[in-house]
């Protein structure tokens, strides 16, 4: 538009470019988070319930806080997939399941079933978990591990 005198001025001039990533996250291999799903001990709920949680996570590729707020009722089980009702786009997002978690949230609703919860990652006192908590569960299984964050 410029070249052909449609305007005077480039428009874009004013527009700042967007903020990029200046170094590469670091991620963990198959082995680690192999090692990390093994070291949890699926016989106490606490560690059953995070357990959980990192598989949707890994599954979905859901914000840990969208995560964290799903309900029994987010989760189909006929159609293997979650719904994400809880998004920072305040849109809902339907995200298909592996037959793998559709399965440990079958469990899941057993034993939530049995606490009488609604939500999924509660802890015992029907309170939300806290993202700190799931954080330091995590790392305290990286720990234990030898799985080594650069």
């Amino acid at each position: 538009m410029k070249r052909e005198e449609g305007l005077k001025e480039n428009v874009f001039n004013e527009i700042r470019n967007g903020k990029f990533q200046k170094q590469k996250v670091e991620t963990l291999t198959v082995d680690e988070i192999k090692r990390i799903f093994n070291a949890f001990n699926k016989s106490y709920y606490a560690q059953f319930r995070s357990y959980v949680l990192l598989h949707t996570l890994l599954d979905t590729l859901g914000r840990v806080d969208e995560t964290l707020y799903l309900k029994k009722r987010d989760v189909d089980f006929d159609k293997r997939s979650v719904t994400f009702q809880n998004t920072k786009s305040k849109k809902f997002r339907l995200v298909e399941l592996t037959p793998k978690t559709i399965g440990q949230h079958s469990s899941m609703d057993d034993l939530a079933s049995k606490f009488q919860i609604r939500e999924i990652c509660l802890d015992y006192d029907h309170n939300v978990d806290d993202i700190d908590e799931v954080e330091d569960t995590v790392e305290e299984l990286r720990i234990d591990c030898n799985v080594e964050i650069t």
